[in-house]
């Protein structure tokens, strides 16, 4: 597992990579993003999400991430403490 993953002109906030000994199927690229929960409630959720999408499309076209099989790519976005969502893209 990697924090902050070097790709393109940034940074993947986590890459969990399987071992060469692991029985695993896919690896995964993981890109975070935080709104309070006053934030949340306005457009900035939207803003926020639009952005972290470019943000990975970018990050994937980086060829240490394009050449890997069966790469998921998921943007968590964390609504304060108590609420989150996941998409895969």
């Amino acid at each position: 597992m990697y924090g902050e993953f070097p790709v393109g002109q940034g940074f993947a906030d986590i890459l969990v990579e399987k071992s060469t000994t692991s029985l695993a199927t896919y690896e995964a690229v993981i890109e975070l993003k935080y709104l309070n929960k006053e934030k949340a409630k306005s457009a900035n959720y939207e803003k926020l999400k639009d952005e972290a999408i470019k943000q990975m499309k970018r990050y994937i076209e980086d060829k240490r991430l394009s050449s890997r099989q069966n790469l998921k790519k998921y943007v968590i976005i964390f609504e304060g403490f108590e609420n989150f969502n996941v998409f895969e893209i």
